[in-house]
């Protein structure tokens, strides 16, 4: 047996021990120091559940911005030992390893062992692996994100649709994917060099415009199962189920742990009315960046309708990084869709890594003020601020970095054509 073969065999179990290991540890964290391990969120999570398991609404529990399926899954932190959640969360990170190896072998036809080593820029992150290790709930975005690329690779559409749905009620963000997909289905057959003259032009126009049979199988089935499943959570829990989960997002204005640039306006305003009197204050506190982000989701979708794992980066990363709130939880679901997009680069190991530690020295800008401020008390939000910024035009170079370097392979490969 080959080295490589060795290794293949150990990935798993090594990278299950890894996360077992930072379990542990993370329990020791939490009796013996005062900075905790454990993400407040699962705290949240796991008194939610107290609650539910108590026949009483999750929502009695402050701060629980989450669908009532979060809390349910989570009852057995208080029924069986408080480990739990977080066991389930690793087992979920785990799995979406499994749906990445499987997506480069049987979707991009890699061997066995390069598809191990693309699997392992996963199983092997380490902010991945301390996220969902903390108690974060995001490893189960990730895992369902993944499981929606390789089943619409596969065109199991309707499958594809019922975790599409489900995806949505834990967590809103997939609905911007909803072009990309769109478009996907539309156009798949489409020639993106198409000819100029008026008939050409007409019949792809009606292409995009007329739904056709994939597109209303996956669309008509997700929403189907997404309206039951709302009604059924308002049914237990009436309109603090649909607030908390969905309408409480669209108008959260966060003041810490927020890497956004809108970060020090939004604190400035914090306690005002949502709606300024001056107009432009009101423009750039409500509008503006959401119309970044929709301007960005239109123009990704359209380039990239068929490479629907670049499609989800960049749409995923460009709103993360031009939303109101953003915290390092939502690092994950850019970095989710990292091994598939690094297949499809033409970068050198030496600019990879530049571009790794310009990402990861921005954030250490930021944290160390963060943490001046949250834990010494010292007024540093100014220079919060300026971290914000810099942060934000280093994913904006980061960006362009990937789609020039993507866009070379593909002139180097112009025959293949990425699921």
């Amino acid at each position: 047996m080959s080295m490589s073969q060795v290794f293949g065999t150990l990935l798993w179990p090594i990278a299950c021990l890894c996360r077992v290991l930072l379990l542990i540890y993370g329990e020791y964290q939490d009796a013996n120091f005062a900075l905790k391990y454990t993400d407040i969120d699962y705290r949240v999570f796991t008194d939610a559940a107290e609650h539910m398991t108590s026949g009483r609404s999750p929502y009695n529990r402050e701060t629980y911005r989450y669908t009532p399926l979060l809390a349910l899954l989570m009852t057995p932190n208080v029924i069986v030992f408080p480990a739990f959640g977080k066991l389930l969360f690793a087992l979920f990170d785990i799995l979406t390893g499994v749906v990445i190896f499987r997506y480069f072998k049987y979707i991009y036809k890699t061997n066995d062992e390069e598809s191990t080593q693309w699997t392992c820029l996963w199983l092997f992150n380490p902010l991945i692996i301390g996220i969902s290790t903390r108690g974060s709930a995001d490893c189960l975005m990730s895992f369902f994100m993944c499981l929606i690329l390789y089943l619409v690779a596969q065109r199991k559409i309707i499958t594809a649709s019922l975790i599409y749905a489900l995806a949505i009620i834990f967590k809103i963000f997939p609905v911007i994917f909803a072009l990309g997909l769109y478009l996907n289905f539309q156009l798949q057959s489409e020639n993106r060099n198409p000819s100029n003259n008026f008939g050409a032009l007409l019949n792809q126009w009606r292409k995009i415009v007329v739904p056709n049979k994939q597109s209303w199988i996956f669309f008509v089935s997700s929403f189907i199962v997404l309206v039951l499943l709302l009604i059924l959570t308002y049914w237990m829990y009436g309109y603090d189920a649909i607030f908390e989960t969905y309408i409480y997002h669209l108008v959260r204005k966060d003041t810490k742990h927020n890497f956004s640039v809108y970060f020090l306006m939004y604190y400035l305003n914090d306690g005002s009315s949502a709606v300024s009197t001056n107009v432009i204050e009101s423009y750039l506190i409500c509008f503006l960046p959401l119309s970044l982000q929709t301007l960005c989701l239109i123009c990704i979708a359209v380039k990239f309708y068929d490479n629907l794992p670049m499609c989800f980066f960049l749409s995923i990363y460009s709103f993360v990084s031009l939303n109101k709130v953003c915290t390092s939880q939502y690092f994950v679901w850019y970095l989710t869709f990292l091994p598939m997009v690094a297949y499809q680069l033409k970068i050198t190991f030496r600019h990879a890594f530049g571009l790794i530690i310009l990402w990861v020295v921005t954030q250490l800008l930021w944290l160390y003020p963060a943490y001046l401020l949250e834990f010494e008390g010292i007024n540093t939000f100014e220079f919060i601020w300026v971290a914000s910024m810099i942060f934000f035009l280093a994913n904006m170079y980061i960006m362009r970095e990937i789609v020039q370097c993507y866009f070379a392979k593909l002139r180097e490969t112009k025959t293949i054509k990425f699921s």
